[in-house]
């Protein structure tokens, strides 16, 4: 997404070369990044307002802004949240709201930072079968094997600043 530039090689992203800002801008309204803090990603006052935020930021007028926004939210079945200070919800509901920030701006791509990080059981099982049910492809960055195991096709492990592709069942075994 350009937040962090290579010191080496390319970056290739959705078929295009990005070096310069203007490259990275033309992709960044395809692709959704999950932050693994919610907080990080959370700074408006209301929900509502969170998930509208990016398709504002999209240009989308506001009516359409908020129509994109509740719809998410219903979705997500969180349409009840609308109304409440953001600050003031419980990490796994930070974790959904957050989720539907993203999701509110029709991303091609998900990037997700490990997104159960923190979650209890109920929470980890609605975002997992949420996820599920997307069609969008994701590149998802987690330790949470039997997560990655739900819903990765592929895996790739990172050791010694290398990246090994493998099996899900291969990496688990080879866990330190």
């Amino acid at each position: 997404m350009g937040l962090e530039r290579p010191q080496a090689g390319s970056i290739c992203c959705l078929g295009e070369v990005c070096r310069s800002e203007a490259e990275f801008q033309a992709i960044r309204g395809r692709i959704g990044l999950l932050f693994q803090d919610s907080d990080d990603q959370l700074f408006c006052p209301t929900v509502l307002d969170d998930v509208a935020f990016g398709p504002l930021s999209l240009g989308q007028a506001p009516a359409q802004a908020l129509a994109s926004a509740l719809a998410t939210l219903t979705a997500l079945g969180l349409a009840d949240f609308a109304e409440r200070v953001t600050h003031r919800l419980s990490a796994g509901e930070k974790r959904l709201v957050a989720l539907a920030t993203v999701l509110a701006m029709a991303p091609t791509v998900l990037l997700l930072d490990e997104p159960t990080n923190g979650l209890v059981e109920i929470t980890r099982a609605r975002l997992i079968a949420h996820l599920a049910s997307l069609h969008q492809a994701m590149l998802i960055v987690s330790h949470d094997h039997g997560f990655l195991a739900r819903l990765a096709h592929r895996t790739l492990r990172l050791r010694a600043g290398r990246l090994r592709a493998g099996s899900l069942t291969d990496q688990v075994r080879q866990q330190p």
